[in-house]
């Protein structure tokens, strides 16, 4: 989820990473190894130039009516939407390769190969990427997202996303799950 302003800076906004905790509340080292776990991402996210120093770690749980303990990594970035995100990439398709790569490095490092909750900005990118294997993602005219109801309570507001895409008289539309993963692509025919 995104928040679209932030207190401490303009032109900054929050973007939340949830991670599982991988850590049993239950467990009498859970302070110490949640310690250890909440360093590690600080030092990752304090190593990077474009994230700001109030980005935080920390643990929530967002169960409803069971335990479901995660860890938000808040990060705190120049603010960029998905019209944004999509009007830098027809005019910069070069530096956004480069743009992108440093992104799933970044989250790649956060997560350690676990399974997380992206934001839509992050989803909205490997949507881009997938398209852009038949499509020169420069051509795609961005035309709006629809959230997908999930049947976890939990995941309210974090919901897996279809994204809609115009190109040459097509519509594709691209679902991706809030794990990164492509669940499907298509294509409607709008013109005949």
């Amino acid at each position: 989820m995104t928040d679209i302003t932030h207190r401490n800076e303009p032109n900054m906004v929050s973007y939340d990473l949830i991670v599982p905790a991988g850590i049993d509340p239950g467990d009498p080292d859970y302070e110490t190894r949640f310690e250890a776990e909440r360093q590690r991402l600080e030092d990752i996210l304090s190593r990077e130039q474009n994230i700001s120093r109030d980005s935080t770690v920390h643990v929530e749980n967002i169960g409803r009516g069971a335990d479901w303990d995660v860890i938000f990594v808040t990060i705190v970035s120049l603010a960029i939407t998905i019209p944004e995100v999509h009007k830098k990439i027809r005019e910069y398709a070069e530096e956004y390769n480069q743009i992108w790569g440093n992104i799933k490095s970044v989250f790649q490092r956060l997560t350690e190969g676990r399974h997380a909750l992206y934001p839509d900005e992050y989803l909205f990118l490997v949507a881009i990427e997938h398209l852009g294997e038949i499509i020169d993602p420069a051509a795609l005219t961005y035309k709006g997202l629809h959230r997908m109801p999930a049947d976890n309570p939990s995941l309210k507001g974090r919901e897996d996303i279809l994204f809609f895409f115009e190109y040459d008289g097509n519509l594709y539309h691209i679902a991706i799950g809030r794990s990164g993963r492509v669940l499907w692509r298509g294509t409607l025919d709008i013109y005949e």
